[in-house]
């Protein structure tokens, strides 16, 4: 999970480079900058767990949520009180 953020200036030159790099790979501008900052510098990711299957997520999701009643909630306020605990 990606918690951790920064801000990098870049040249023009350097941003449309990875640009380019981003819809030639497919990756988003920040796993390519992590990805080179993990091969500069050696820098070996955590093993994380692994998840049990997509699909056995969302079963397990939908029952847990099979009686929440979600009509009315306001989503912005949700989130707004969620970044207070960041």
């Amino acid at each position: 999970m990606l918690t951790q953020r920064t801000n990098v200036l870049f040249s023009p030159y350097e941003y449309s480079e990875l640009l380019a790099l981003t819809a030639k790979s497919g990756q988003t501008m920040g796993e390519l900058i992590r990805q080179a900052v993990r091969k500069t510098y050696k820098i070996k990711a955590p093993v994380q767990k692994k998840a049990g299957s997509f699909q056995e997520t969302m079963r397990r999701i939908r029952q847990l949520t099979r009686d929440v009643n979600m009509s009315g909630v306001n989503y912005r306020d949700l989130v707004i009180e969620g970044r207070r605990y960041e």
